[in-house]
């Protein structure tokens, strides 16, 4: 499974990728740098902040916050590109001890079913065709 695709969906909505993220707080990285430089060399600029220098180092931190949530999310791409793809089963073989409670032979089970339910259906298709009427019989 990949990491991006780990958790699953709320409420019908899908969780952001790794790509989403990445932009969405390359952006958010970008504007708090720019509004701590602005609080740190031209306060006047902003109204209504009492102490600019600190609210200048709040905005660093929040910036160096997203900036990890960025590298996290490029690492995450790098990983799911670099990870080998699993092979694509079938059989259901490799659900393990999800399947443990439904015994060893379930596939089997499983199969066997299938195969009755086409025959079924194909002696129903069969009946079917022999009970229309035909141009002769009209």
């Amino acid at each position: 499974m990949s990491v991006a695709t780990a958790f699953p969906t709320t409420q019908g909505v899908p969780a952001p990728g790794p790509r989403c993220l990445a932009c969405a707080n390359c952006t958010g990285f970008v504007f708090l740098c720019l509004i701590g430089q602005l609080l740190a060399r031209q306060p006047l600029y902003v109204v209504g902040v009492d102490n600019p220098s600190v609210a200048s180092n709040k905005c660093f931190g929040a910036a160096f916050t997203y900036l990890f949530i960025v590298v996290v999310s490029i690492a995450t791409l790098v990983y799911d590109k670099a990870r080998p793809k699993a092979a694509v089963s079938s059989n259901y073989s490799d659900m393990g001890q999800d399947m443990s409670f439904l015994g060893s032979d379930a596939t089997a089970e499983r199969d066997r079913r299938r195969a009755s339910r086409a025959q079924e259906r194909d002696a129903l298709a069969g009946l079917e065709m022999q009970s229309m009427p035909t141009k002769s019989m009209l």
